[in-house]
């Protein structure tokens, strides 16, 4: 059978019942109405328009209701905006696909920061007086929360002000106040960041916990990706300094002995997940802020997974609407 007789036979099984028995239509008479080509397109006809009902309540429905949120939508255009910078780290001398990228995140950009007005409100309320950042009792993690929505408000302030600058409504240049805005949304993150640790480090039992994890990931990212890279690029430097027997002891004091550690529930998970965020963001806002720079291709990536994160968040309470 070849390529296209499969995916007709795939598709056919899709848009019929599962019960459709072909032998009482080869069993039927020639002039059976049943059997005339009108017939069996409205058959089919009727089988598409079904599957047509139930992808439209299973997935459209569920879609239109997430996009009904402007912050879904603005996850949204901020996941193929980051996705656009992998295709222009990974082709960079084919200038004419990186401007093409490169004027379509403008729009997208453009497009995010008009409906970003106003959003400064938000962490103006979490400062004022009453707030619950305020009920604070430890002064360090006290400070890292002030900082955190000091560092969103002059985020939202200088984002503004570089929206005006491409309308040519305010002098200065625009580049400057994008790279400062993203400043200081990378000290938010790191603020945020530090601060999760801090609260996790209360907790000693799940702060061990945490540490093992780490322990046995960067083990695993040792053993089983760095040092083959390492042995294919530089085979006599990864040997002198990572002989077998050395190898053999990392890996027996990372993984051999050591009991299987119970899957992360609850508290831990969601710990787990946002300080991957908050560090993937930190990560991606100092690359576009120019404290240190990476890799597009990289930054990316990293932008694309916190937007998919985003999306799943908004996406499973969206779905639960009529």
């Amino acid at each position: 059978m070849g390529l296209a007789e499969i995916i007709v036979a795939t598709i056919v099984d899709k848009i019929t019942p599962v019960e459709f028995d072909p032998s009482p239509h080869i069993l039927l008479p020639e002039d059976d109405p049943r059997l005339t080509v009108s017939s069996l397109l409205q058959w089919e006809l009727r089988n598409v328009q079904l599957a047509f009902e139930k992808i439209s309540d299973e997935l459209l429905a569920p879609f239109k209701a997430f996009l009904n949120s402007a912050a879904a939508r603005d996850k949204l255009a901020r996941l193929v905006q980051y996705a656009l910078l992998v295709p222009m780290g990974l082709l960079h001398p084919r200038r004419h696909i990186r401007a093409n990228c490169e004027r379509l995140r403008e729009a997208l950009s453009d497009a995010r920061r008009t409906f970003r007005w106003f959003q400064g409100v938000t962490p103006l309320l979490a400062l004022r007086p009453t707030a619950p950042v305020h009920e604070e009792r430890r002064l360090d993690l006290w400070g890292l929360s002030v900082g955190a929505h000091l560092g969103m408000l002059t985020y939202t302030l200088l984002d503004h002000r570089r929206w005006l600058q491409r309308l040519k409504l305010v002098s200065g240049e625009a580049s400057r106040s994008a790279a400062r805005a993203e400043s200081c949304l990378a000290a938010m993150h790191l603020c945020n960041l530090v601060a999760l640790v801090r609260r996790v480090g209360m907790r000693p039992h799940e702060c061990e916990r945490h540490q093992e994890r780490a322990r046995r990931l960067l083990g695993h990212v040792l053993l089983q990706w760095l040092l083959p890279a390492l042995r294919r690029l530089l085979p006599e430097t990864t040997e002198q300094f990572v002989p077998p027997e050395r190898r053999m002891a990392i890996e027996t004091a990372l993984s051999a002995d050591a009991p299987p550690m119970p899957p992360p529930i609850g508290a831990e998970r969601e710990t787990l997940r946002t300080g991957a965020r908050e560090l993937m963001c930190f990560l991606q806002s100092a690359h576009i802020g120019k404290l240190f720079r990476t890799h597009d291709t990289f930054v990316g990536i990293l932008g694309a997974v916190t937007s998919a994160m985003d999306i799943h968040r908004l996406l499973r309470p969206a779905s639960k609407l009529d």
